[in-house]
């Protein structure tokens, strides 16, 4: 029965939402097979693995509670085994487990009262004929419930509320180590597109006796390319500045706060409709999807399992092949997603905490200054003729507390604004970044570069630091938990360009095409998942938990519902299509596609 109330637990008062009755007999049917299984043993093994179940049990409850509270979602066996060290920042953890103290203590109370009944023999069941009957119909019941309860896709939060957490947890592992996807189906396109109309190149697609290859090839080579438009080839030449941004949001542009991020973000190319939905690990998926316009997969962390492969169209190799240095530079330890192995494959001059990064600014810090490093990084490529420059930002990491470095720099300015604590704390780490900007265009300013150069800012993800709740308080409107949590503002700016503006929505997976587009760099525009914003191409926004948003309206995949004007044809088109794209993303990805393209 421990099983059973920690799961009704974990539904009720940290998912919020679920299918009660299936949780309890799927429970019902995992505690009936321990039951049978620990039948064959003595009695002194059963007490003793008993109690080694309901230590599991506590664990495995207590880590994902708290997991959930921070990122909104379950704790995936691979980010376990590749990225436990993205997650242990301790004070957020303290954090939590204060917020959370009446679940924790709930779980350990139910969790030593079963260990006592066992103890003292209260909870023995008679081994009879009938218990074995009784056993086998909860597993069957369970077995049956969770078969017709069954999730196709590999979502571990929307398998959660359907089947509860430990079910989802033997389904992660499953998944983990078996892939049985089924194929892409596509519509054949047969049209023909002009060079001097669309980005498009005569690509060959590769053809060999890898399935998984001619299965990409087709896909690709039948996908829609985005047409060249009004604003193709505007910044043709001009330096690029990627400001990659840790938390960043539209509550940090603060016109007396954050004055450069204020300028920046009203003198921009006005994007009303950018969405920057999470994936399951933060901003390494963040980050991969702005360099290489595919989705992270669900399965490997994207970012790593690329460092070996040809990354056709990032950033670095597109601007070195037309005669650009390209730089980069992170705040934090150089190794850190193994980015030393990354922005080495992408060829990039790096610097980071650790290879260099530390000789020009204090990386002994727990949060590094963004400030620090832009003023004291820009001198490496003010002077070049033309130059990419790319930035991961640190300053903005939660937690957002009194003994943040940057929140101790920068409290004064915001100790008597009117939000409660932690969104004050925010705002000081954003501060920080505002003074790096802040920096940069005053050395752009000094050395004729400003004109000739565009900044491209963008958030990685929401401020996981901070409650929803606490979110709304500085929005401006008032924030759902699923979609207007992740609308988040997307700069690109240029002195020279003004008055242009788009209400399509659309997300990080279509910037690296739409910058190529404004570039007018010759691209194949079918071989990316994303597509540029101002062409006439759809482009959905699209969840990691498989929602999407398009202009007819949302929709909820975890329960299934659309707003808006979207019908069911809508729904099941825009699904099969995220399918592709998902599946694509994974293959390109596992295949090492794009060394095969000529």
């Amino acid at each position: 029965m421990l099983l059973v109330l920690f799961e009704v637990i974990f539904s009720l008062f940290v998912v919020k939402e679920g299918n009660l009755l299936v949780i309890i007999l799927t429970s019902l049917a995992i505690s009936a097979f321990f039951s049978l299984v620990l039948s064959f043993f003595s009695k002194k093994i059963q007490n003793k693995l008993n109690y080694i179940f309901i230590i599991i049990l506590l664990i495995i409850f207590l880590v994902h509670t708290i997991y959930y509270t921070i990122f909104d979602d379950i704790l995936s066996l691979n980010t376990i085994l590749n990225n436990l060290k993205a997650i242990a920042f301790y004070e957020v953890l303290i954090d939590r487990i204060i917020r959370y103290w009446y679940l924790i203590l709930i779980y350990i109370i139910l969790a030593i009262i079963n260990i006592l009944l066992i103890h003292k023999n209260v909870m023995n069941l008679k081994k009879n004929k009938n218990y074995y009957i009784a056993m086998i119909l909860f597993i069957l019941s369970g077995i049956l419930v969770f078969n017709i309860n069954k999730n196709t896709d590999n979502i571990l939060i929307k398998s959660a509320r359907n089947n509860g957490l430990l079910m989802t947890i033997c389904k992660d592992i499953k998944n983990t180590f078996f892939n049985n996807d089924s194929k892409i189906i596509y519509n054949e396109n047969n049209e023909k597109y002009l060079v001097s109309e669309y980005n498009i190149l005569n690509t060959e697609f590769p053809k060999t006796k890898n399935e998984e290859i001619n299965e990409i090839s087709s896909y690709l080579k039948n996908s829609i390319p985005s047409n060249k438009n009004e604003y193709t080839g505007i910044f043709k030449d001009k330096n690029l500045i990627i400001i990659l941004a840790e938390s960043f949001s539209d509550i940090a542009i603060d016109k007396e706060l954050t004055p450069t991020l204020y300028k920046l973000y009203n003198d921009s190319i006005r994007f009303n409709n950018y969405y920057a939905p999470t994936f399951r690990i933060g901003t390494a998926d963040a980050e991969y999807m702005l360099d290489n316009s595919l989705y992270p997969v669900d399965i490997e962390t994207a970012l790593v399992e690329s460092n070996n492969n040809h990354l056709i169209y990032n950033y670095a190799n597109v601007f070195k092949d037309i005669g650009y240095k390209t730089y980069a530079y992170h705040n934090y330890d150089y190794d850190f997603y193994e980015r030393d192995k990354y922005f080495e494959n992408l060829k990039y001059n790096y610097l980071a905490c650790g290879n260099g990064l530390e000789e020009k600014i204090n990386c002994s810090l727990k949060t590094p200054s963004d400030y620090e490093m832009m003023k004291n990084t820009v001198n490496d490529y003010i002077n070049d003729e033309k130059f990419m420059t790319y930035y991961v930002t640190m300053s903005g990491h939660f937690n957002y507390s009194s003994n943040h470095t940057i929140v101790e720099k920068n409290y004064n300015l915001v100790k008597e604004l009117p939000y409660s604590e932690k969104v004050k704390y925010y705002l000081a780490t954003q501060i920080e970044l505002d003074k790096g900007i802040e920096a940069l265009m005053k050395e752009l300013k000094d050395n004729n570069k400003l004109d000739n150069t565009v900044i491209m800012l963008v958030g990685d993800h929401y401020p996981h630091g901070l409650t929803l709740d606490e979110f709304n308080e500085k929005s401006s409107y008032k924030r759902d938990k699923m979609f207007e949590k992740v609308k988040m503002p997307l700069i690109i700016y240029n002195p020279e360009v003004k008055n242009i503006s788009t209400d399509k929505y659309f997300s990080m997976i279509d910037i690296l095409p739409t910058i190529l587009n404004l570039y007018g760099i010759s691209f194949d525009s079918r071989l990316l998942i994303g597509r540029d914003v101002f062409s006439e191409n759809e482009t959905p926004v699209i969840f990691y938990n498989r929602s999407f948003i398009t202009n007819k309206g949302t929709y909820n995949a975890l329960l299934e519902k659309g707003e808006g004007t979207l019908t069911k044809d809508d729904i099941k088109t825009v699904k099969d299509d995220m399918y592709n794209k998902f599946r694509a993303s994974r293959l390109i990805l596992e295949n090492d596609y794009y060394s095969l393209i000529k």
